[in-house]
C-alpha cells in the first residue's frame, strides 16, 4: 500500500513483489502463494489484461491443492479475464480444474474452498449466456445445489434451474419451486416460488414456519 501511495502505476509494488517471488526463502515458504496473489491482482489493476491472465496462472499452477489457499479465487479471477476476452470454453475449463479437487466429507465440515460455489454458478452462467445451452446451464444450476451443500446460493441456483427447464419441462420447474418454497422459506425466492406454484399441479407448497417469523 505505501508503494502504491508513491507510485499509482503500481510498477514500483509489482517489482517489488518479483523481488520477493524470487526470492529462495520465500519460494520454499506458504508466503509464496500470497506473493504470487498479490502480484496478480496488482496486474490486474493497471488494466493490462494479457499480462494478468499470465499472472493469475502462475498462482494456481506453481502452488498446487491443496496447500494452495488461493486456488478458489486464482482460476476464478482466470476464469473472468477468460470471459471478457471471448473465450468461454477457456473459462470453463479453468472453473473444471478448480472443481476437480472437490472432495467429499466423512465428517463434520466441508473440504470445499470458499469459492466452490462461485466457480460453480460461473460455469452455468457462461453456459447459459454465452454458449446459450440452457439444457446444459439447468444442470449446471442444479449441481450447485446438489454438490454444495454448505453454500448460501443453492436457492439462487434453484430458481435460475426452475426459470431456465420452465418452458421445456414445466413439470421439473413445479418440482423445483416446490422445493424452494419447502426447504427455504425464507429466502428471497421463496415468495415467488410459491406464487409460482399456483399453476402447478398440487397447488402451494406445504406449509412450513419461518425461522424469523418466531423471533
Amino acid at each position: 500500500r505505501a508503494l502504491d501511495a508513491t507510485d499509482p502505476t503500481r510498477s514500483t509494488a509489482i517489482a517489488w513483489l518479483d523481488a520477493l517471488a524470487a526470492n529462495p526463502r520465500i519460494r520454499r515458504s506458504i508466503l509464496i502463494e500470497s506473493v504470487l496473489a498479490e502480484r496478480a491482482m496488482h496486474v490486474e489493476a493497471t488494466g493490462d489484461r494479457t499480462a494478468a491472465e499470465a499472472s493469475w496462472l502462475a498462482v494456481v499452477e506453481q502452488v498446487p491443492y491443496p496447500a494452495n489457499s488461493h486456488w478458489d479465487d486464482g482460476h476464478l479471477a482466470l476464469a473472468r479475464l477468460q470471459r471478457a476476452a471471448g473465450r468461454p470454453r477457456d473459462a470453463l475449463a479453468t472453473l473444471d480444474r478448480m472443481l476437480a479437487v472437490r472432495e467429499g466429507s466423512w465428517g463434520n465440515g466441508s473440504y470445499a474452498a470458499p469459492g466452490f460455489d462461485d466457480g460453480a454458478l460461473l460455469q452455468a452462467e457462461i453456459l447459459r449466456d454465452d454458449l446459450r445451452d440452457p439444457s446444459a446451464a439447468a444442470d449446471a444450476y442444479h449441481r450447485v445445489y446438489a454438490e454444495h451443500p454448505t453454500s448460501l446460493r443453492r436457492d439462487d441456483a434453484l430458481w435460475e434451474e426452475a426459470a431456465l427447464r420452465r418452458g421445456s419441462d414445466p413439470a421439473r420447474a413445479c418440482r423445483l419451486w416446490r422445493v424452494l418454497a419447502e426447504e427455504f422459506p425464507c429466502r428471497r425466492f421463496a415468495a415467488r416460488a410459491r406464487a409460482a406454484l399456483a399453476g402447478c399441479a398440487g397447488g402451494a407448497a406445504a406449509s412450513r414456519m419461518c425461522e424469523e417469523s418466531r423471533r
